[in-house]
C-alpha cells in the first residue's frame, strides 16, 4: 500500500516554528516551495517547504501565517470585510502564545503508546489497589473499544478536541458579546493604532499576554468579572485556533495556485481525496478537532502511525471503506486516550492521598526552657466565648444606638441564650455564617456603640 507521510518526520518544534513563522521580516513567496506527489491511484500530495539558508525544509503548516501572501490576503479581506479582519488578525497573532507545558498549556502534546490504552503502564508506578483495579478496567475497555461494541457518543471533532486541548469548544466566530469587548481592547494593546503596516515582536506579544493573564485581566473595561476573564481569554484562544486554521487553508491554497502555470491554474480542482489531504496538512479536518497537524507538534510513535495510516488509505487504490477504517481507529484510540488519561489522573490522585495517609507522623517535641526558665505561668487570655457573653449583656443597654442588622443578632442571641445555633436559626442562615457576621461586625459595632457611650457619660 502506497503511503504519504502527514505528520513532520524531521521532528516539527511548534513553539521554534511557529516564532519562525511571524517573523518581523514576511516569508517572501519565492522561498516557499510547493512538492508534488502524485500517486498510482491519480491522487495528488502537495507538501509545502521553504527555501533556507541550510536548504529546503519541510515547513510547519504554522508559517504559513507568516508569509508575504498572507499579509496580502489579511489586507484584502480589511477592504472586503473589516470586522472580520480584525478578528483574523488578532488570531494569527494569538496562536502565536499557545503553550504546550506545564499547567498553562492550551494544547496536551505528551507521548502515548497502545500499552497506555490497554491500561499495562498504570500498576507500574503507582503500587496502589486502585490502580490495580484501573488496570483491568482499562484492558476491557480497551477490547470492547476496539471490536467496536462501546463507542463514544461524542462526535469525533469533539471528542478529539477534548482529548488533545484543555480550552473549551466554542463557535469559530466572536458574535458573543463579552468575546468581542476581549478581544477590540486586546488587539488596541498589541496593535497601535495608526495607519500603514505595524510590526508586532514576538517576544513582546507574549510577555504582555503572560502579563495579562496573571493580573487576570483587571485593566480591561469588561462586564465580566475579573475572576472569570480567564476563562474567557480561553474561549477567545480557542476561536483563534480554529480561526486560524480556516486562514491557513486560504494561504495555503492560494500559494499552491501561485506556483501553477497560468494554464494549469485555470483547470486546477481538487479530488475529494486531495481535498482532504490538504485540509489535514493546512486546513481544518473534524477528525482533528477542526485544526491540522500544524497545531499537533512533536508527535509521538503510536500517534503518527494513526495519522499516517489514514494518509495512506487516502492516496491507495483502496475503496472509501478504507478511508473509513482508518478514521473509526483514529477515533477508537482517541476515546481510549480520553478514558485514560481520566483515569490515570483519578489513580494519582488517590496516590497522593495515602502517600499522606501512609506518612509517619512525627512524635510531638518537647519543650525546651531556655536556662532552665521555669515555664509561663501567666493567666491565659479569656474564652472569646466569655467575651461575647459579656458584650452580650452590655448591648442591651445600646440596643437603640445599633444598626437594625446588628441590633436584629444581637436580640437573635439573647432569645437564644446566647446559643448560637438557635440564635442562626432565627435569623434564617447557617451558624457558622451568623457566627463569623457577629463576630467581625456586630461585636466591634458593638464596642464602638460603648465607647460613645461613656464619652457622652463623663
Amino acid at each position: 500500500m502506497e503511503k504519504t507521510q502527514l505528520t513532520g518526520g524531521d521532528g516539527w518544534n511548534a513553539r521554534e516554528q511557529s516564532y519562525a513563522a511571524m517573523a518581523e521580516i514576511a516569508i517572501l513567496d519565492r522561498n516557499v516551495v510547493f512538492k508534488k506527489t502524485t500517486f498510482q491511484s491519480g491522487v495528488r500530495d502537495w507538501v509545502m517547504h521553504l527555501r533556507t539558508t541550510d536548504g529546503v525544509k519541510v515547513a510547519n503548516p504554522i508559517e504559513l501565517l507568516g508569509t508575504n501572501i498572507a499579509c496580502r490576503l489579511l489586507k484584502k479581506i480589511c477592504v472586503d470585510a473589516p470586522d472580520q479582519a480584525h478578528q483574523v488578525c488578532l488570531s494569527r497573532l494569538l496562536v502565536q502564545c499557545l503553550e504546550y507545558r506545564g499547567v498553562a498549556r492550551h494544547l496536551i502534546i505528551e507521548p502515548w503508546t497502545e500499552q497506555d490504552l490497554k491500561g499495562e503502564t498504570f500498576f507500574e508506578g503507582n503500587r496502589t489497589e486502585l490502580a490495580r483495579d484501573c488496570k483491568f478496567k482499562q484492558a476491557e475497555s480497551f477490547r470492547l473499544v476496539m471490536s467496536g461494541g462501546q463507542k463514544s457518543d461524542l462526535p469525533a471533532e469533539e471528542l478529539y478536541w477534548g482529548t488533545f486541548s484543555t480550552l473549551p469548544k466554542v463557535e469559530d466566530s466572536f458574535k458573543d458579546a463579552d468575546l468581542t469587548k476581549l478581544a477590540v481592547e486586546l488587539y488596541s494593546k498589541i496593535v497601535e493604532e495608526g495607519e500603514g503596516d505595524a510590526v508586532v515582536k514576538l517576544n513582546s506579544l507574549r510577555r504582555l499576554i503572560t502579563s495579562h493573564w496573571k493580573n487576570y485581566f483587571a485593566d480591561f473595561q469588561l462586564d465580566v468579572p475579573v475572576r472569570q476573564r480567564r476563562k474567557l481569554f480561553k474561549r477567545l484562544m480557542s476561536v483563534a485556533v480554529r480561526q486560524s486554521s480556516s486562514f491557513m487553508r486560504q494561504v495555503a491554497y492560494a500559494l499552491l495556485l501561485k506556483s501553477m502555470s497560468p494554464q494549469a491554474r485555470n483547470t486546477f480542482n481538487f479530488s475529494f481525496r486531495e481535498e482532504t489531504l490538504f485540509s489535514i496538512r493546512y486546513g481544518s479536518y473534524p477528525f482533528l478537532g477542526n485544526i491540522n497537524v500544524g497545531f499537533l507538534h512533536e508527535y509521538d510513535e503510536h500517534h503518527a502511525e494513526l495519522l499516517n495510516a489514514l494518509g495512506g488509505a487516502l492516496v491507495g487504490n483502496e475503496s472509501d471503506r478504507a478511508i473509513e477504517e482508518a478514521e473509526d481507529n483514529l477515533f477508537r484510540n482517541v476515546q481510549l486516550l480520553d478514558e485514560f488519561r481520566e483515569t490515570r489522573k483519578a489513580i494519582r490522585k488517590d496516590q497522593r492521598f495515602t502517600t499522606r495517609d501512609n506518612r509517619q507522623k512525627s512524635p510531638p517535641k518537647e519543650t525546651k526552657w531556655k536556662n532552665n526558665e521555669p515555664p509561663d505561668t501567666r493567666e491565659k487570655a479569656p474564652d472569646s466565648e466569655l467575651i461575647t457573653l459579656e458584650l452580650i449583656d452590655q448591648a442591651k443597654l445600646i440596643l437603640d444606638d445599633l444598626k437594625p442588622r446588628c441590633r436584629g443578632r444581637v436580640l437573635a442571641m439573647i432569645e437564644a441564650d446566647a446559643d448560637w445555633d438557635e440564635a442562626a436559626k432565627t435569623q434564617g442562615v447557617e451558624t457558622f455564617r451568623f457566627r463569623k457576621r457577629f463576630l467581625e461586625t456586630t461585636q466591634p459595632n458593638i464596642k464602638k456603640a460603648l465607647r460613645r457611650k461613656n464619652q457622652r457619660g463623663n
